[in-house]
């Protein structure tokens, strides 16, 4: 039986970066699905067992830890890719708060916005200004750094976590995300050719979100 167990919805979402680093670390876990559904809530059984009445959840030996971004940092952490000192760990955690705030600031309209016309206005409104907002100075931190990861000489969770949530928006808001950005699209595919995500990417199961 696994020491982890993760529950969340049948898409990729706020779970898939933690997924990644299971794959990264070779670290066998209980990958538990929840039918997904936009116009229905959580179900009261599963809510009613975790800390905040929300997923993702991961429980660990028992213990139940709730909250997207510290499951993913505890689980980086847990094999060694959250940085090598406190100092990286910081940059790590930093990061991951900028590709949040990217996302909550570019991608929350579109995705809230049911009109087609109106979508796909907010598409090219996002691209000439939140998009290079964020991405230039991603591109930029890349451009200077010495191993092509965003912290130290070696992938850690922040490059997961801006990995992740450019291919959630390019696969299902059809955005060329990575476009004029060619130090992180080198990341981005040298992340994408690690066998172990390779072949997590490969098998997971096909969703539409």
């Amino acid at each position: 039986m696994a020491d982890y167990k993760l529950t969340y919805y049948n898409i990729r979402g706020l779970a898939e970066p933690t997924r990644y680093l299971f794959a990264m670390a070779g670290v066998p876990y209980e990958d538990v699905r929840i039918p997904y559904d936009p116009a229905s809530s959580l179900p009261k059984d599963i809510k009613d067992n975790t800390p905040w009445g929300q997923v993702p959840v991961l429980e660990y030996k028992g213990e139940l830890l709730a909250q997207a971004s510290a499951i993913a940092r505890f689980v980086a952490k847990r094999f060694n890719l959250a940085g090598r000192d406190e100092f990286e760990a910081a940059k790590c955690d930093e990061y991951v708060d900028a590709m949040k705030d990217f996302c909550i600031e570019a991608f929350r309209a579109i995705r809230l916005e049911q009109d087609l016309a109106k979508k796909a206005a907010i598409k090219v409104t996002m691209m000439a200004t939140v998009i290079p907002k964020y991405l230039q100075k991603f591109e930029d931190i890349l451009s200077r750094s010495k191993s092509g990861w965003l912290v130290g000489d070696g992938v850690t969770w922040a490059d997961v976590y801006v990995c992740v949530y450019i291919s959630l928006n390019t696969d299902f808001h059809q955005l060329p995300l990575l476009d004029g950005y060619p130090a992180l699209g080198k990341m981005y595919a040298t992340l994408h050719a690690i066998p172990e995500i390779k072949d997590w990417v490969e098998k997971r199961p096909k969703t539409n979100t």
